[in-house]
């Protein structure tokens, strides 16, 4: 009735996840054969609901951002290995993204290296503890942006469910 067609307006509507909209077919909206009780709809509304999807993502982003922040506290052990032959001198380094960034001047003959490397950050003027808080700042907004949009998506499902009881 027009409950369900109500509902199935505000799930399928601008919140609703890319993967899971029907086609324009009338026969693609979920047919519901009981009634729907408040907490069925709000139950679709969170899981359904590209919002809170894309919250929790970035949420997601936000927690291994902070985790990343937070390693580099500790200490890192790293091990490279190089062998490299040629008839000319040159100069090689690690790749990119790479720590600690190695550079050698190559002879023109056969050459072979292997590093292993125990960093430890004595200390860095308090960038790297700025930086971890700024990013466990960041962590915790995105958990509150999680809740906001739940709450929205909530709020949006009980006003179409109470506006639909009241037609």
């Amino acid at each position: 009735g027009p409950l369900l067609f109500a509902l199935s307006l505000f799930l399928t509507g601008p919140f609703a996840r890319a993967d899971s909209l029907p086609s324009d077919s009338p026969d693609d909206l979920p047919v519901i054969t009981a009634d729907l009780s408040l907490a069925d709809a709000l139950q679709l509304g969170d899981r359904d609901n590209n919002q809170i999807a894309q919250t929790v993502a970035d949420s997601t982003t936000a927690s291994a951002s902070a985790a990343k922040a937070k390693s580099a506290l500790r200490p890192s052990l790293s091990a490279t290995t190089y062998a490299t032959t040629g008839s000319e001198s040159s100069i090689f380094s690690s790749s990119p993204g790479v720590a600690p960034q190695n550079i050698f001047a190559l002879p023109r003959k056969a050459f072979a290296d292997q590093d292993v490397t125990l960093m430890l950050p004595l200390t860095t003027g308090g960038i790297l503890q700025d930086r971890t808080k700024s990013a466990a700042a960041g962590e915790d907004a995105s958990r509150l942006d999680v809740d906001a949009s739940r709450l929205s998506a909530r709020e949006g499902v009980t006003e179409a469910y109470t506006y639909v009881l009241l037609q």
